[in-house]
């Protein structure tokens, strides 16, 4: 590899990362904010499924209720 093929290399890997530096700076300012609430929710409802899961072995009531009851729970 001579040194014109190996300064090319350099220059298309720094081109490549300001545009990945580019594109989650954007992202960040604008896009999170908007995706970040689904984000937090999609967390909160896997958190709960091992309670839910036990609550339901332990006491024979519906999934559905103990999903119910765990959310407001959690609301308030």
């Amino acid at each position: 590899m001579n040194l014109t093929e190996q300064r090319r290399n350099t220059l298309i890997n720094i081109l490549y990362f300001a545009v990945l530096a580019t594109v989650y700076v954007l992202f960040m300012k604008y896009a999170l904010g908007i995706v970040l609430p689904f984000i937090i929710a999609f967390a909160v409802a896997m958190a709960m499924q091992r309670p839910v899961k036990f609550l339901e072995k332990k006491t024979r009531i519906s999934h559905k209720f103990w999903a119910i009851l765990l959310v407001i729970l959690l609301m308030l």
